[in-house]
């Protein structure tokens, strides 16, 4: 997880001033401890913090083209960037480092904004091209990785996450009764809108253009449904190559790599899969509750561990250690979410970056599956049943 802030002025004459974009970044510097960077030039200013996964030494950003006529700050991971990499390098292309944040930069310069079509992964960016005076904004197809905006008569500001919109005093902090009333009924908040007027999400699969005063957003990718004829087994084996695949892909890290565990049947899946296709050490780690009216995950989780052979850790936590963090899951989450996991997802994040700083997790099942929600964090249930890798 990185952070990505930045502000265009829509009058060319009035530059971007550092002060602001330093604390911009700083106040999202939790999603990157370990670099940052800046690039402003006139009416354009990207901020970047950053958590380093991928080519430690060469992955600092903002990253530029040859010739520093095309800027990046990137957030997310790129899975099929290697692929792609070779690719720009038979068109002539030149890198200098490693990342799958130049093969972007490179990939703006073969085929323009067409060039989130040819992504593999999850990621929120923001390119500067200085000849065209442009800014172009993307989101993954899913929206896994945030990207904010807030907008004004004079410009445009973007952010991992609203905190750092916020911090540009241009930016009034207006809350909008219509959108809490829509939240009270749904218990969460659909589309691109936010609790705040004038700060919305791009929305997934869709990138935004800032140029001459303008912006338009353009839906690139859609989910699409199409009959076929497979069989229960042939649609099993190819769902099994699938997640094989997957984890091999998410895997790809200059850093170690861990599992989120509850002894379910996705994470259980997750860290099999990767199991049969590294030889590298794994880790995993799970958390449990002093109050036993919360299903205890952890004696399933401790099976899985020991079947797969992964280096386990555990955490417990409290009702007490629940309510202590609330002030700091409302200033994390920023947007209200009917979640209460995501505090138990807190506590064993922190328990694991000890030990890893990337995470894998069976996240996203229940929507992918249509299993039900049992209250467990990410235990999903699959039908048609799905034979477990041996």
């Amino acid at each position: 997880m990185c952070g990505i802030c930045g502000k265009v002025k829509f009058d060319r004459e009035s530059p971007v001033s550092g002060t602001l974009l330093k604390a911009m970044a700083d106040s999202i510097a939790h999603r990157g401890p370990d670099d940052e960077g800046f690039y402003i030039s006139g009416q354009v200013g990207l901020g970047f913090r950053r958590l380093s996964i991928i080519d430690l030494a060469g992955g600092h950003q903002p990253l530029s083209n040859e010739d520093g006529t095309v800027w990046i700050v990137f957030n997310g991971e790129i899975y099929n960037y290697q692929e792609l990499r070779q690719e720009l390098l038979s068109k002539g292309h030149i890198f200098r480092t490693q990342t799958d944040t130049e093969v972007i930069v490179h990939l703006y310069e073969e085929f323009g904004d067409r060039c989130v079509e040819k992504l593999r992964g999850m990621f929120g960016f923001a390119i500067w091209d200085e000849r065209q005076l442009k800014l172009l904004l993307a989101r993954d197809r899913t929206g896994i990785k945030p990207l904010y905006y807030g907008v004004t008569d004079r410009s445009l500001v973007f952010g991992s996450e609203m905190k750092a919109i916020l911090v540009d005093p241009e930016i009034k902090r207006e809350i909008l009764p219509s959108i809490v009333d829509r939240f009270l009924t749904f218990d969460y908040v659909a589309g691109d809108e936010t609790l705040f007027k004038n700060i919305y999400k791009l929305p997934p699969g869709s990138l935004m253009v800032i140029q001459d005063g303008k912006s338009e957003i353009k839906q690139y990718w859609d989910l699409h449904f199409s009959p076929g004829n497979l069989t229960i087994e042939s649609a099993e084996e190819q769902l099994l190559e699938l997640l094989e695949e997957s984890v091999r892909l998410h895997m790809i890290s200059d850093v170690p790599v861990g599992f989120l565990l509850s002894g379910g049947v996705d994470s259980t899946a997750m860290l099999s899969l990767a199991a049969r296709k590294t030889d590298k050490p794994i880790s995993s780690y799970t958390v449990g509750f002093t109050n036993s009216g919360f299903a205890d995950e952890r004696p399933f989780a401790r099976m899985a561990a020991e079947k797969y052979g992964s280096e386990h850790h555990e955490i417990t936590i409290s009702s007490k250690d629940f309510v202590d963090f609330m002030p700091g899951y409302v200033w994390h989450m920023e947007e209200p979410v009917c979640e209460p996991p995501a505090v138990a997802l807190y506590y064993i994040s922190k328990l694991a970056r000890n030990y890893v700083k990337v995470l894998i997790s069976g996240e996203g099942g229940d929507e992918a599956f249509g299993g039900p929600d049992n209250g467990n964090v990410g235990d999903i249930t699959v039908w048609p049943p799905i034979r477990a890798p041996a």
